[in-house]
Formats: C-alpha cells, structure tokens, sequence
C-alpha cells in the first residue's frame, strides 16, 4: 500500500481485485444484476450473473471501514429521470 492520500479514487470491481480501501460507494446496487436479455438463453443469463454477482463480492468486500450501496428508484412513467422540469404554468 501507498503512501495515504485524500484524493477519490474511482475505478473498476476488477481493477480493485486484492485491494482494500477505507471507504467503498457502490451507486446503483439493485441494478445487479442486471435483466435476462432477449436474445440470451437461459443458460448465458445464468453465467452472467453469477459473474456479475462475483464481481459485486468483490466491490463489497474491499470496504475496511465503510460500504455504501446506493439504490436508483426507476423514474415514474413518462418521466426520463433526467431532471426534466414540467411545463411552466
């Protein structure tokens, strides 16, 4: 390990294989993981989930001190959830 340092350090589940940090911010926690595809057998659904699910183990497991999951609400039908304002009246 490195000398500390305040700075945010983004990155990758996989980037951070082996690592550990004091503090571990995993945004959108339900959205793992993630739908069947149309197109995707029920055995490739299967796979990929599991490798999903293997790499939401490892974000979680790197936190020493803190883990935070976020949860994403789906935006209300009609609304694209990107901070539309409705019309003025």
């Amino acid at each position: 390990m490195g000398p500390g340092s305040e700075a945010v350090k983004i990155g990758t589940y996989h980037r951070a294989k082996s690592l550990d940090f004091g503090h571990v911010c995993v945004p959108d926690r339900n959205r793992f993981p993630e739908p069947r595809r149309v197109t995707e057998s029920t055995e490739a659904y299967n796979e990929r989930t599991q490798l999903e699910r293997r790499a939401l183990y490892v974000a979680i497991t790197r936190a020493r001190d803190s883990l935070w999951a976020g949860i994403r609400a789906e935006p209300a039908p009609g609304n694209t959830g990107a901070g539309e304002v409705g019309p003025l009246a």
